[in-house]
């Protein structure tokens, strides 16, 4: 997807339809957006899938591994040592078959991630680099710099972590409550009431933790874009002997953003443990159902130890998926933060000289024409000529600097600009460089 096209279709998503009442949240549009970036990789994307399916088939197949050892072999009398071993090898070749392919699982992904970022990072670095000089008078460069680096930095982890988590996590969960079904129905029954208050739990601490993390946020991009300031201000923070203010106010923003990261650690705290004493009581409720059961010779041991396992297994991919809510946070802040900067249109626009690669699809079949005849320009022949046309400027509304201006100077004519102070010779010089 070219920069132009992705600029142009999230706008479209925040205009929205009239007929519709409602319009998305803009971190919608603009992940839909971000998902047009993955589409080259679709091939990779399904070999980490492929790669994933293998790796939790190799992991939870060994529990039920166990479970044939302890009920079919041991308890059983049998004292089958060849089926032990075979059970053995089997238990090791899982092993190393989930090793191998989280492996490559973890390779492909973060190849994924990174080329889809750089890509990214490279389009909005193009962009900044085309806004015009008003706009990078409204916005601090430590934001800009926020945006370039941390931001993009957000959406590397969504791709290498939460994505992870999603396809790993995600089909872990759905296989374990598969295996707990195949093992024993009433037990499972038992633990899938723990989905509805796994949910709850989840939309409880949802909007108060995106509220968290977007704080969290905010305050880092002030502080990097103050210290930006001050650094490429240092000379006059010298001269006029401001340091001791500077750094009063450096103290103060860093305060704000270390109260920030101490809310986001303890609703992370919170939310995490919430989970591990869940998990703990789950586990105590099923060895409690299950070791009546075994007593009662309703339910065969090896079958409680597997669901016990299972459900250990249950919680962990849980726990990772939680641990990653933050990551998600990050990463829908910043994903809103990088294409607001990219619906920004400069003030002054460049010739299609520089811009038929990203409108090829507005120019059509007159972008190969149009590119052929720019590309005959020869810088011989350019004679230097500058020719102000009934110019005129205001920076307010209603109170113009410059007036219907008419100049014409000739290649080699050498002239002086003079006025009083305020007359508009800066602005006369910076409308010749188009700031």
């Amino acid at each position: 997807m070219r920069p132009a096209q992705a600029i142009h279709n999230w706008q479209a998503d925040q205009k929205g339809d009239p007929n519709q009442p409602e319009q998305k949240p803009e971190y919608v549009s603009a992940f839909r957006t971000l998902f047009g970036y993955a589409k080259p990789h679709l091939w990779a994307f399904i070999g980490v899938f492929c790669c994933t399916l293998i790796a939790i088939l190799s992991d939870l197949l060994q529990p039920f591994l166990m479970k044939i050892a302890i009920d079919d072999n041991l308890l059983s009398g049998k004292n089958d040592f060849k089926g032990l071993l075979t059970i053995c090898f089997i238990y090791f070749g899982l092993s190393l078959s989930s090793l191998l392919f989280t492996y490559f699982q973890n390779n492909l992904l973060q190849n994924i991630g990174q080329s889809i970022v750089s890509r990214i990072r490279k389009q909005l670095f193009g962009h900044i680099l085309k806004q015009s000089m008003r706009y990078f008078d409204r916005m601090s460069s430590g934001s800009l710099i926020t945006h370039v680096s941390s931001d993009t930095e957000a959406l590397n982890q969504f791709f290498n972590q939460v994505l992870l988590s999603l396809f790993r996590d995600g089909l872990t969960l759905i296989f374990i409550i598969v295996m707990m079904f195949q093992l024993d129905t009433k037990l499972a029954l038992y633990c899938l009431i723990l989905l509805p208050i796994i949910w709850a739990i989840a939309i409880a601490f949802r909007s108060f933790m995106r509220t968290t993390y977007q704080l969290a946020r905010t305050r880092l991009s002030r502080l990097v874009a103050f210290v930006a300031e001050n650094l490429s201000g240092m000379n006059l923070v010298q001269v006029f002997h401001q340091q001791k203010e500077q750094e009063k106010q450096f103290n103060e923003r860093n305060g704000l953003y270390f109260k920030a990261n101490l809310r986001e650690i303890r609703t992370n705290v919170v939310f995490g443990r919430t989970f591990d004493i869940l998990s703990n009581l789950s586990i105590a409720f099923v060895t409690w159902i299950g070791g009546n059961a075994v007593l009662g010779q309703q339910l065969e041991f090896g079958v409680l130890y597997a669901f016990i396992t299972y459900i250990r297994q249950f919680f962990q991919p849980i726990n990772t998926i939680t641990q990653q809510w933050n990551t998600l946070q990050s990463a829908t802040v910043a994903v809103t933060r990088i294409w607001s900067v990219f619906a920004n249109k400069p003030d002054v626009t460049d010739r299609e000289l520089d811009h038929v690669d990203l409108r090829k699809e507005e120019l059509g079949e007159d972008a190969d024409e149009h590119q052929a005849s720019m590309s005959n320009l020869c810088l011989e022949q350019v004679k230097g000529r500058i020719d102000f046309n009934r110019i005129s400027f205001s920076y307010e509304e209603g109170i113009p600097i410059i007036r219907d201006l008419d100049l014409h100077i000739n290649s080699g004519e050498l002239i002086g600009v003079v006025g009083t102070t305020g007359a508009g010779k800066s602005s006369l010089i910076s409308l010749l460089c188009r700031f």
